[in-house]
């Protein structure tokens, strides 16, 4: 049943309860004439003894038929047993705006819950006290602060919510049963292919590189080019620009000493490769992030990570090309060109071992999952459900809290698939995560200044870049009109207490509060908000489609990307052959364990909302419907653009990057 507040006097009409099927609306009826609506509460009783079926509400809409005037409350909840659901209406209200009914009420739902009815008849209806003080004695209320908390998982990293394990969660933040049973069938599929694929290869030989092919499965488009070109330095390079880490080359501006060999040697395009740096045509993946961490040991295996650098450049007719590698950091180690045959491919094996790490690590986790959970959190902590900033930001924290326990649990801790099957489990992933983490920055988070300090805005054929800005740009544009509707000048935002605490738990508790990061613990203008919102939003959606929607494609022909190294960097180029490189890389079992969990990370699910779409009563007003409908029209026509442009790609027999377009990124990291 629900509870109508009115303004008038202190009366609360109580209507009866009515039963709800899926999908299905239901009017009921409230003959007295209330005055302006405060409030609406939700109920359903149930047995105790019977089994909880909660009933999700969307929204309620109430219209007075006198005036005409409709009020709506978005809910967006679920309503269970003796638990009731209380919401203020659903017009957009900063901090220092509202009557002062609604200020109170808006601040008491901010700092608490409904936990549980006061004693006595639900169907009451109490007439001797005012407003308020019916709704304090008829509801106990908990701080949200102290159910929304964070705790210390790792010292030197972001914080994450204080649920563990996920079904602890408020049930509004757990994934659906249409998600739930999605995933579970995805997880039998690939779990039954995994055993099939064991037993096919029981008693078999593996020494050869083409055996992965026998357990190379389900292959996608993206998927099978890899492995018809992974070979080639061609497709090498590209991955630099357009794989799953697309954000780790950046310009050389000086040739690192261990390639200093090389300055004067010419390179394809004719020009020295000292000339090339001149030029701003010289490129550098730098894995020393990787120095120093240490190595895992798999069924009783001792296995090897290094820290490769690898220099490029871009050739005026072939692209972006590899010139040398580095495996090891000790001045005597080799330097491997490519004309050193079987030597050049370990080389970039090992680069794209690396690459796996710290894309997974740093790129993937710490980057969007860790960061989003406390832009998520913080919300829930900090901002009322009829503030702007928060209707705009919970659609982009779906899931987001149960994706990133499940992250921590199945991929990350102790047992987990980093632990189990990956050179840096056993404690390495760890310290990993704390070294990178003292490298995000602001601006790293930032596209187009991200894209600026690396000195890659001119690389050609980079579609993450260009895929990127155009999305960037999008949601900028998004964001600059949404912000000029609610605040009106600088002074607002730096008044508005829910937007400076959201921001400041994000500083506090997200980044540590690291002043070198340059993340901005308060907001002073209207532009340094719209810049930090686009950040949020870019990250929450677009930036990890980047990062982890390509996974199984990329990585699903093993040895493009080990996930181990068994044994270490070769001393001399004519040590390798290929039964050397096939006892470098992993075995069948941890092979075979790579290609589901990249599928299952890279796969969609049943409940997938896409880029742009706003649950329908997000906002009731004009304005801002007005805007959401601008934004899904741009994104529409970025998601052609992208489209043609793959297409052509593909006709030329080049690799696609489909990871940016809009209809494939979904509005939150719920995966």
């Amino acid at each position: 049943y629900i509870t109508l507040a009115g303004k008038k006097r202190d009366k609360i009409v109580k209507i009866p309860r009515t039963r709800v099927s899926f999908s299905e609306s239901v009017t009921v009826h409230a003959d007295e004439d209330l005055g302006d609506l405060l409030m609406i509460t939700l109920e359903k009783e149930g047995r105790s003894f019977l089994p909880e079926f909660g009933w999700y509400c969307e929204y309620v809409k109430v219209s007075n038929v006198k005036t005409g005037k409709e009020c709506v409350f978005a809910v967006f909840n679920w309503v269970l047993r003796n638990k009731p659901v209380s919401v203020i209406e659903s017009s957009a209200r900063k901090s220092f705006e509202g009557t002062k009914e609604l200020e109170e009420l808006q601040e008491q739902l901010r700092q608490g819950i409904v936990q549980e009815l006061h004693e006595g008849s639900p169907d009451a209806v109490k007439n001797t006290n005012p407003v308020f003080r019916d709704l304090h004695e008829e509801m106990k209320f908990v701080d949200l602060k102290k159910v929304f908390d964070y705790v210390n998982y790792l010292e030197g990293i972001p914080k994450p919510a204080n649920f563990t394990p996920a079904f602890k969660l408020p049930k509004t933040l757990q994934y659906s049963l249409k998600k739930l049973v999605g995933y579970g069938s995805a997880a039998a599929y690939t779990a039954s292919l995994e055993t099939m694929k064991k037993i096919r290869n029981l008693g078999r030989t593996w020494t050869r590189l083409d055996d992965f092919e026998r357990i190379f499965w389900h292959p996608t488009t993206v998927a099978d080019y890899i492995y018809r070109h992974w070979k080639t330095d061609e497709l090498f390079a590209t991955l630099f620009l357009n794989g799953c880490n697309p954000i780790l080359i950046k310009r050389c501006t000086e040739l690192p000493q261990a390639f200093s060999a090389l300055k004067d040697e010419k390179l394809d395009s004719g020009n020295s490769l000292s000339a090339e740096i001149e030029n701003n045509r010289a490129y550098v993946a730098d894995y020393s992030i990787l120095e120093g961490i240490k190595p895992n040991v798999l069924d009783g295996q001792q296995q090897h990570v290094a820290a490769p650098i690898c220099i490029l450049y871009e050739d005026p007719t072939k692209g972006l090309t590899p010139v040398a590698i580095k495996i090891g950091r000790a001045p005597d180690d080799l330097v491997f060109r490519p004309k050193d045959g079987l030597a050049w491919l370990l080389a970039k094996l090992w680069v794209r071992n690396s690459e796996f790490y710290f894309h997974e690590l740093s790129s993937h986790l710490l980057r969007t999952h860790l960061l989003a959970e406390v832009f998520a959190t913080a919300g829930y902590r900090c901002l009322p459900y009829t503030h702007p900033v928060g209707k705009i930001m919970f659609p982009h924290g779906r899931y987001t809290l149960a994706s990133c326990m499940n992250a921590r649990n199945n991929f990350l801790n102790k047992n987990g698939f980093i632990d189990k099957y990956t050179g840096v489990g056993g404690g390495g992933q760890f310290d990993l995560l704390v070294k990178a983490f003292k490298l995000v920055t602001y601006d790293s988070l930032c596209l187009p200044d991200d894209l600026e300090n690396r000195g890659v805005k001119d690389l050609k054929n980079y579609y993450y870049k260009e895929d990127g800005m155009q999305l960037w740009n999008a949601i900028n544009e998004f964001v600059n009109n949404f912000v000029d509707l609610v605040y009106k000048n600088d002074g607002e935002v730096k008044k508005d207490s829910n937007l400076q605490d959201w921001v400041n738990e994000i500083f506090h508790y997200g980044f540590l509060e690291r002043e070198a990061s340059g993340m901005p613990s308060s907001l002073e203008s209207k532009s340094a908000f719209k810049k930090y919102l686009t950040m949020v939003l870019f990250m929450c959606s677009a930036q990890h489609a980047a990062m982890n929607n390509g996974q199984f494609d990329i990585y699903a022909w093993v040895p493009n990307s080990p996930t181990t190294m068994r044994k270490p960097p070769p001393k001399y180029t004519e040590d390798v052959t290929e039964e050397f490189i096939m006892q470098t890389l992993p075995e069948i079992n941890v092979a075979s364990r790579l290609m589901v969990t990249m599928y299952l990370t890279s796969y969609p699910g049943d409940d997938f909302v896409k880029l742009g779409d706003y649950p329908e009563h997000t906002f009731v007003e004009p304005e801002m419907k007005r805007c959401i409908e601008q934004f899904k029209k741009k994104l529409r026509e970025i998601d052609e653009n992208i489209k043609v442009r793959n297409k052509m790609l593909c006709s030329l027999d080049k690799l696609p990057y489909n990871y940016m377009e809009p209809s494939q990124i979904e509005n939150s990291i719920a995966m």
